[in-house]
């Protein structure tokens, strides 16, 4: 049976520097725990300003990005909790 976890990773941009920094190792170390009946979908904010972090280094065979378009610190994502 395949397990699929999901991690928000809209903090991962330049306005969060701690919290981004740490997400963003915790994604790049993840897969390597991972086993074969694993995978993680990663949802992301493709618009919001990241100059550290380059998503496309990040092993593609177990990881899934999805662009979320609501900002981390947008009403709308807070009325969507």
């Amino acid at each position: 049976m395949m397990r699929t976890y999901g991690f928000d990773a809209r903090v991962v941009q330049d306005h969060f520097p701690g919290i981004g920094r740490y997400a963003w190792n915790l994604l790049r170390h993840l897969p390597q725990v991972l086993d074969e009946t694993e995978r993680l979908v990663v949802w992301y904010a493709p618009s919001a300003r990241n100059t550290r972090y380059t998503w496309s280094v990040l092993p593609s065979a177990r990881i899934t990005l999805v662009p979320f378009r609501t900002d981390v610190l947008s009403v709308a994502s807070v009325l969507a909790s």
